[in-house]
């Protein structure tokens, strides 16, 4: 069985124009919902919906290319050769994952670490480089840090950008369902209310 995620990015869901309201943020601006054609369920047997929102589309799509971008400019950062501390393939890999934890981006960053071997030649005794001085040679290995964009990740996000589910025990339609959740907070502010201790004069 395919996940909802899955079928979105596979152009598998059918939307249907739900709602359109101005939006909160920007009063210049509308914000327009839909909803996934199609009967979906919990495993408990609650009706669940899925809507995408014209705006969280916006606000996803632009937190992913400051997280990637955030996310690339510290991996390009140890790639300096000039940089401090241990540079061995173990640590490297670490620094790396931790980056990409920060930031959420394993799935947009491919981070690739190989080994480049590195020759060096130093003088086997002391004193004045001359003619016949000897040399030693030595291969010293470094780990070598390449990246790229992951396409596929990036268009795997894309497919899910301003989609969120609401699930109810009710007979609700899908669009009672979102109004509902929309006038939530202001519900529970009156719900505050309530519980406090109101002057009346």
């Amino acid at each position: 069985t395919k996940t909802f995620s899955e079928a979105a990015y596979e152009s598998e869901i059918r939307w249907k124009h739900l709602l359109r309201v101005r939006s909160k943020r920007n009063p210049n601006t509308f914000e327009t919902f839909e909803v996934a054609d199609g009967i979906f369920q919990l495993r408990e047997g609650f009706v669940i919906h899925w809507y995408r929102s014209s705006e969280k589309m916006k606000r996803d799509s632009y937190e992913r290319d400051q997280k990637i971008a955030s996310a690339m400019e510290k991996l390009q950062s140890l790639k300096d050769q000039k940089r401090r501390g241990p540079k061995t393939e173990l640590t490297l890999a670490r620094q790396v994952e931790n980056i990409l934890t920060h930031y959420g981006a394993q799935d947009w960053i491919v981070a690739k670490i190989e080994t480049e071997l590195r020759e060096n030649f130093t003088k086997a005794t002391r004193g004045k480089p001359s003619k016949d001085s000897v040399y030693k040679r030595t291969i010293k290995k470094l780990p070598k840090l390449s990246l790229r964009i992951n396409a596929e990740g990036v268009s795997r996000s894309k497919a899910i950008d301003g989609i969120f589910p609401l699930t109810t025990n009710t007979q609700l339609g899908s669009v009672d369902v979102l109004k509902h959740y929309k006038y939530q907070p202001k519900l529970e502010k009156r719900f505050s209310f309530l519980k406090s201790n109101l002057s009346i004069s």
